[in-house]
């Protein structure tokens, strides 16, 4: 019986250290090739297309989370969008986007996959890795907007920055052949 015993505690054992090595050879860490030190880091979430959004602008906190977004290879094919959005601007530009399926509360406890934009499906045992840092997230009105000509964006800044009841925070600008396009965001106290 001692042995039998002595066998299923080693196989318990080899079998422990073969997930582990295989998690973690194929560990892929978010966060780790942007330097947060270097510019203007904007790192937004939220619903697509919600006006209500969240984002952390902390360059400490930004570091910190590099520790936490630790997410894995993927085999799996992502065939569908979440609707759970992550973007991460540098200087107006993005760098990299996620899309999530995030079902709500009870998602929150469940393993799933997402999509990285340039590292394709990942895998996650969780996500409370997407509420780390949480003191440091902004509860923010986000608005996206077009314009015909330079001159109207222009006027159009101006006028809003004396409405608009807290600091505005400029995520992206673009411009395509034709138009002009931002993306800004403003906290909600």
């Amino acid at each position: 019986m001692n042995k039998k015993i002595s066998i299923s505690i080693v196989v318990l054992l080899l079998v422990t250290v073969a997930f582990w090595f295989y998690k973690s050879t194929n560990e892929v860490r978010v966060l780790d090739k942007y330097d947060f030190h270097e510019g203007e880091w904007v790192l937004i979430k939220g619903y697509y297309g919600d006006s209500i959004q969240y984002i952390m602008t902390d360059v400490n906190a930004l570091n910190d989370l590099k520790d936490d977004w630790v997410l894995y290879k993927s085999s799996q094919n992502f065939a569908t969008t979440g609707g759970y959005n992550v973007g991460l601007y540098h200087n107006k530009s993005r760098k990299m986007y996620m899309d999530i399926i995030n079902d709500g509360e009870w998602s929150q406890s469940t393993s799933g996959i997402l999509y990285h934009s340039d590292l394709e499906t990942l895998e996650y045992d969780n996500l409370d890795w997407l509420n780390a840092q949480h003191e440091h997230w902004k509860k923010v009105r986000a608005v996206q907007m077009e314009f015909k000509t330079l001159h109207e964006k222009t006027n159009y800044l101006d006028s809003i920055k004396s409405v608009v009841p807290s600091e505005l925070t400029i995520i992206s600008e673009s411009k395509s052949d034709n138009a002009y396009y931002i993306y800004y965001v403003y906290e909600i106290r």
